[in-house]
């Protein structure tokens, strides 16, 4: 009876702890939010064409100040650079630590807000994921929570701060499984739900108005099999503009690297890059969004100047991120994605296939044909742009198109991005580590281990357990030893191994 009523308990305080971090991550993820929904204004001003010479000087000069200070914060305080998505798996799998995580948070915040709020073409929902995750890392810290718990947490905290980031609680979750975790689990699949459904509820009360909620979308009066070509020639065009989106970005970011310029004059180069793009294309800075909205509320405009907005939108954003300065891929990969359905929906109105009243209808289904193609993640994409719109009714036909986009993908080699940079991440930070890394593992219930002895149990790999803690003691370890519940495991597993034999022990000690 003693230890039921302190298993329920501790299942009570974690579902207290849930809450806190999904109301977190919804009251800081909307704040982020309406912040660079403000900034679109400041950028107005900024790029406006009716001012002087000197004018446009001091906003050069001051936008690149404020990317050089950017820059160095982000090597003082490295885990803020980029996305946040690659370094939130990475706390989640135990690799990386936030060892200060109210000043992390605050220096992300401040370095995304001012980085994507000039304009430089990246998105909100890489910080804002890291920001869930610095509040859930903050939280477990104060209420002393297990490992497990702590890990629990994180996830929910890093899925959390993409519901605040895009109102979208279902593609959230899955985006979490999907793609940062890699593994289903129901305790995490329920945890991090709860969370995003705070989050997204807090989001919902505190940005109300919805910019896509306004949309006209008229499926095309077409032949079935006509319209069936049709979502295969766009599946198609998107997985050939992922493979060139996939090998721009990393191939500008390592050429950034190797460049033997000084930094600041590199960061200059971005700058004009964006300056340029604020005085003649204003809406396509930052992450575009205000862009994508203009092409599906019209059912014009001309084919190839949206064509030479996708290309030059791919380019901006691959060299935006190449800097390393706060800011994500996921929202001007969205707005890519809308930008070729609407140019593929305008092409086959010049060819008097389909009627210009349905522009919108292939915009919206181009706004998941990306993130399928590069995040790799379809179920994510496909939910993600429905929760955005609310418009099911492209349900199917966007399955259609993203199942070929996924498909190519995989001939044309297209890497999960975040993966990807996930991997390029560990690759740079092996120096600052050990041979192995130290991390630890509860058993729960019903656990392969559970009543095990030591000797039975032969560990893949080269790990070794280097300390057993049963109720918070140390245990003396002999071949004898025998495994039980609730047990807290401290593996040391080789550091090229890590995330492969992770996965295993998740299993093994039933996480």
């Amino acid at each position: 009876m003693e230890t039921e009523n302190k298993m329920k308990q501790i299942n009570t305080k974690f579902i207290f702890l849930t809450i806190l971090v999904g109301v977190f991550a919804g009251v800081f993820g909307s704040l982020f939010r309406i912040l660079l929904n403000k900034a679109y204004y400041v950028r107005e001003l900024m790029f406006s064409h009716d001012k002087p010479l000197w004018f446009h000087i001091i906003v050069l000069a001051a936008m690149w100040g404020v990317a050089v200070v950017v820059y160095y914060l982000t090597k003082i305080v490295p885990l803020i650079s980029g996305s946040g998505i690659p370094q939130s798996k990475g706390v989640i799998f135990g690799r990386f630590k936030f060892v200060n995580p109210f000043k992390q948070f605050v220096s992300k915040f401040i370095g995304s807000v001012s980085i994507i709020g000039m304009g430089l073409s990246l998105g909100r929902e890489g910080p804002s994921v890291e920001i869930g995750t610095f509040g859930a890392t903050m939280i477990s810290n104060q209420f002393n929570a297990t490992p497990t718990q702590r890990r629990y947490l994180n996830a929910s905290g890093a899925a959390a701060g993409l519901s605040a980031a895009f109102t979208a609680p279902i593609a959230s979750t899955i985006f979490l499984i999907e793609d940062t975790l890699g593994w289903v689990s129901l305790r995490v699949g329920l945890t991090a739900l709860m969370a995003c459904i705070i989050a997204g509820y807090i989001s919902d009360v505190m940005i109300p108005f919805n910019i896509y909620g306004t949309i006209e979308v008229h499926a095309p009066n077409i032949n079935p099999l006509i319209l069936l070509l049709l979502l295969i020639g766009l599946g198609l065009l998107g997985a050939v503009l992922g493979k060139f989106f996939n090998y721009a970005l990393f191939n500008l970011k390592r050429i950034y690297k190797e460049v033997h310029f000084p930094v600041i004059l590199k960061i200059l180069a971005i700058i004009l890059m964006t300056y340029i793009s604020g005085m003649f294309i204003l809406d396509l800075t930052s992450g575009g969004e205000q862009e994508l909205i203009k092409q599906i509320e019209s059912n014009n405009g001309n084919t190839w100047i949206i064509f030479s907005l996708v290309v030059i939108k791919i380019i901006f954003t691959a060299f935006s991120y190449s800097t390393g300065l706060c800011g994500s891929l996921l929202l001007p990969l969205i707005v890519i994605g809308g930008l070729l359905g609407k140019a593929f929906a305008l092409l086959a109105v010049g060819m008097d296939i389909v009627g210009p009243e349905s522009c919108s209808y292939f915009t919206i289904i181009g706004m998941s044909i990306m993130f399928v193609s590069v995040v790799r993640a379809p179920i994510s994409g496909l939910m993600l742009t429905l929760e955005m719109t609310g418009q099911y009714m492209v349900f199917f036909p966007m399955i259609i198109a993203g199942t070929i986009t996924f498909i190519l993908g995989q001939y044309l080699r297209i890497p999960p991005v975040y993966d990807k940079l996930y991997q390029l991440m560990v690759k740079e930070e092996k120096a600052n580590y050990e041979d192995s890394i130290v991390t630890d593992f509860k058993i729960n219930e019903d656990s392969y281990l559970v009543g095990k002895k030591l000797k039975a149990v032969n560990l893949p790999g080269k790990t070794s357990i280097v300390e057993v803690v049963r109720n918070g003691k140390n245990v003396a370890l002999n071949e004898d030893f025998q495994f039980k519940r609730d047990d807290l495991l401290s593996l040391k597993i080789k550091e090229r191994e890590y995330e492969k034999l992770f996965k295993v022990f998740r299993t093994l000690s039933n996480e």
